[in-house]
């Protein structure tokens, strides 16, 4: 009888096996499989990778809205108007043109054309351009670095240069393209760090979002516990054949 349930066992672990390849396609569960590794680990590292997904959200979200709008208001401040970006000489040709983009994408979607919408539709990789060197002379350096103490208040004093801040900034951006896009978080061996630097940043940005950030964040917990808890649920769930283990 022993034999007979556990036949039936790995029957339907096979079949929800070849269910999950034709779903998820095995193309992308390669992404998931490590060397020496069973079809159930690779199962257990996609889980998990949705799970730190999930985790990783409300974070990004956070520290994406916080900075184009600390941004926005500072440069709003600055040149003493909401459409700062139509001033001339203010930004460079290359997100010149991802302005008038946004502006010709709201036409068509028949939409207002006005400041609030424009700043709300430009992507992370936007913001986060605006903080590269190019921009150096124009924002950053003027009187000296006052833009950029409007956009981080309670950064620590003097200890992070722009071009610090951009590279926190970028490492936030590329885990966010990651995760938007469904790709791997599980394997990357900076994982927790750009967590860490990310929940930062929002800190120098903003207190209340930095409270936001206390409420929501559960990434440390699934980090540290979220392998094990995907194999467990897995397990029950599809009745796994022990000899996959810790």
């Amino acid at each position: 009888m022993s034999n007979e349930h556990d036949d039936r066992e790995l029957e339907m672990l096979e079949d929800r096996l070849h269910d999950l390849r034709a779903a998820a396609s095995d193309v992308r569960l390669q992404s998931y499989r490590e060397s020496d590794q069973d079809d159930v680990d690779t199962v257990v590292h996609y889980l998990w990778n949705l799970r730190l997904s999930e985790a990783l959200y409300p974070i990004l979200a956070i520290f994406e809205v916080t900075l184009r709008n600390q941004i926005h208001n500072a440069l709003a401040q600055r040149y003493g108007t909401e459409e700062w970006f139509d001033k001339q000489g203010v930004l460079h040709e290359r997100e010149r043109d991802e302005i008038e983009q946004s502006k010709e994408a709201l036409r068509r979607n028949d939409k207002p054309v006005n400041a609030n919408r424009i700043v709300a539709q430009m992507n992370l990789g936007f913001w986060c351009a605006l903080l590269q060197d190019a921009y150096e002379d124009r924002f950053w350096e003027p009187e000296g670095g006052k833009l950029l103490r409007a956009v981080f208040p309670y950064a620590p004093d003097g200890s992070h240069s722009r071009n610090e801040f951009w590279m926190v900034c970028n490492h936030s951006r590329v885990l966010r393209n990651r995760v938007a896009h469904y790709r791997p978080v599980f394997n990357q061996p900076d994982l927790a760090e750009v967590h860490a630097g990310t929940v930062a940043v929002i800190g120098w940005m903003s207190r209340s979002m930095a409270d936001l950030v206390t409420l929501t964040d559960r990434f440390d917990e699934v980090w540290e516990h979220g392998e094990n808890q995907a194999r467990g649920r897995l397990g029950e769930l599809w009745q796994a054949p022990s000899s996959v283990s810790d």
